[in-house]
């Protein structure tokens, strides 16, 4: 029988919860640091299915099509943020990976997205948006600080008028959402 180190278990542990929140095995091994092999096993075993092949999202301007990605990749990262301050002291060798899968399920539970429905925001682009964004200086996004994408960087900003959190991008002084902007517009149509 293979000797699995109790630190790599915990890795398998988050690996599991990620595959039930269906993400593919290349964001797992990814977010779990968990060897790509056992990420495509526990992929299986959970899912009773191959995990899906295919390009991870590169995109990151995705999130400001519109209102509501913009929402919903906000949301996301102050989940992380809230959930990985916790974690740091406690695993701070599993806590990107304990925060990411917290933030998924709160986020999941938040929009009543069913066991077997797919979110807005999947795993993967939220990992292109976490790891790949803010891999350093994810203390930092609660304040508005800039990703680290190579260009076109993002930042969490609330609007000025109705104080909800967007994700803007990242050269924005002030920001007012699409729906403040059209209800000043309305108002003044009158």
């Amino acid at each position: 029988m293979k000797q699995i180190q109790p630190a790599y278990r915990s890795k398998l542990a988050i690996a599991e919860t990620l595959a039930a929140l269906g993400a593919r095995a290349v964001t797992i091994s990814a977010v779990a640091k968990t060897v790509p092999a056992d990420s495509r096993d526990i992929y299986k075993q959970v899912n009773n299915a191959l995990s899906p092949s295919g390009q991870t999202p590169k995109d990151h301007q995705w999130f400001l099509a519109n209102r509501t990605r913009r929402l919903h990749g906000a949301a996301l990262l102050l989940l992380y943020c809230t959930y990985r301050s916790g974690y740091q002291s406690m695993a701070p060798h599993d806590a990107h990976g304990l925060a990411f899968a917290m933030s998924l399920m709160t986020y999941r539970e938040l929009n009543q997205v069913p066991p077997d429905g797919e979110p807005l925001v999947s795993p993967e682009r939220f990992s292109l948006l976490v790891t790949n964004g803010y891999q350093f200086g994810w203390e930092s996004i609660i304040r508005g600080a800039a990703s680290n994408f190579v260009s076109d960087n993002v930042k969490v900003m609330k609007c000025r008028s109705c104080r909800t959190p967007h994700l803007t991008e990242a050269h924005y002084v002030k920001y007012e959402c699409s729906a403040c902007v059209e209800a000043k517009e309305a108002r003044s149509a009158l």
